[in-house]
């Protein structure tokens, strides 16, 4: 697959309409700078195009689609110091607009649409500590409500939805104490229930859903990188490990679409690695 015009670190990844939508970010090296710029990926053509930037670089921060829109929540912004908002991009028109953000500054957080919402779950607050509390946004009547919080506090998760349920998945309750532990949130009686556990625990990793099944790629544990790959089965409600990531891998974005054969690359299966095999950061 084609990389990315401009190298991202902690970007936002969201699909809308088949096509992947690479948001904001920092860039890579010792010199770190906030990006506002956005790019998409056709994959019928394998190419990224540059399409509006943010109206400021924002890193550690949600980009998902809902109702045909791009919404981007939370994060740390360029100026820093301003009050955060939520912008929402319109592909017809390529244009960003401002809207409210949640009722608490948040980044390092993670977020789904769900039944027409959109959720904020975790992260970081404005006073470096953890957050479990979760909001939701109606973008009907553009208002959030705080609905039932998390069992654990997280920042650093990764979320999916499946079979009508928010799945969220490791992180770290503080710098110290990174998870594999799982939570479910069944909106129909606003509460997060405890799944089962990973077999990593893992910050920063990648998730995504496919063929009814999670998986969850990379992440990190304090200092080590890890390049184990879990997928969970709800028929069996398990984890299991089932492969290994070509190189250690944390701090990115997961998305499923449809590519074609020529963008296909085989990797052979590899066994699950000893963790004293695993890559230092």
């Amino acid at each position: 697959m084609s990389p990315v015009i401009d190298s991202r670190l902690n970007f936002g990844l969201a699909r809308l309409q088949g096509r992947l939508f690479a948001v904001g970010g920092s860039t890579t090296g010792e010199k770190m700078t906030m990006l506002s710029s956005v790019e998409r990926l056709d994959p019928k053509f394998n190419s990224w195009e540059k399409h509006a930037p943010l109206s400021q670089g924002r890193f550690s921060h949600e980009t998902l689609e809902l109702q045909g829109k791009i919404y981007v929540v939370g994060g740390v912004l360029e100026r820093n110091g301003q009050e955060q908002t939520m912008d929402c991009y319109d592909h017809v028109t390529d244009k960003w607009t401002s809207l409210s953000a949640p009722r608490q500054n948040r980044h390092s957080h993670c977020s789904m649409s769900l039944n027409g919402y959109l959720y904020v779950i975790g992260g970081i607050s404005k006073n470096n500590n953890v957050l479990k509390t979760v909001e939701r946004y109606d973008p009907q009547h553009h208002k959030w409500h705080n609905v039932a919080n998390l069992n654990i506090p997280r920042s650093g998760a990764c979320a999916v939805v499946l079979m009508g349920q928010i799945f969220v998945m490791g992180g770290g309750s503080d710098v110290r104490n990174i998870l594999n532990s799982c939570e479910i949130y069944d909106p129909g009686v606003d509460r997060w229930f405890i799944g089962k556990d990973m077999h990593t625990k893992r910050d920063l990793a990648g998730a995504t859903v496919f063929g009814g099944r999670i998986y969850v790629f990379g992440g990190s544990y304090g200092n080590v990188a890890v390049t184990s790959v879990e997928c969970y089965d709800p028929r069996e409600d398990g984890w299991s490990v089932i492969t290994e990531l070509p190189y250690p891998r944390y701090g990115f974005r997961c998305a499923t679409t449809a590519v074609t054969n020529d963008m296909i690359a085989d990797v052979p299966p590899a066994k699950p690695k000893a963790r004293n095999q695993e890559k230092l950061i």
